[in-house]
């Protein structure tokens, strides 16, 4: 839980300091059992288990955004992307 917890900090981190900012941007994090896609201005991220076609769709309340070149993501939904 306690690597869990960082690999999804270092992952946020990765998302606040990004500094070639793209306003229609995706960001694709691939652990090694699933690939998971956030749209810049979309309240939807994106799962896909390696090996497999099905693509899940899941709601978000607030959609990632780009702040004085700074990339927000709800961290909330970060966190149980990796579930």
């Amino acid at each position: 839980m306690k690597k869990l917890k960082i690999f999804a900090l270092i992952i946020m981190l990765a998302f606040l300091v990004s500094s070639n900012v793209n306003t229609n941007a995706d960001e694709t994090v691939s652990t090694p059992n699933k690939l998971i896609v956030f749209k810049i201005g979309h309240n939807k991220y994106y799962t896909q288990d390696i090996g497999s076609t099905e693509v899940n769709t899941v709601q978000m309340d607030t959609a990632p955004f780009i702040k004085d070149s700074r990339t927000y993501v709800p961290v909330r939904f970060l966190g149980n992307a990796w579930v």
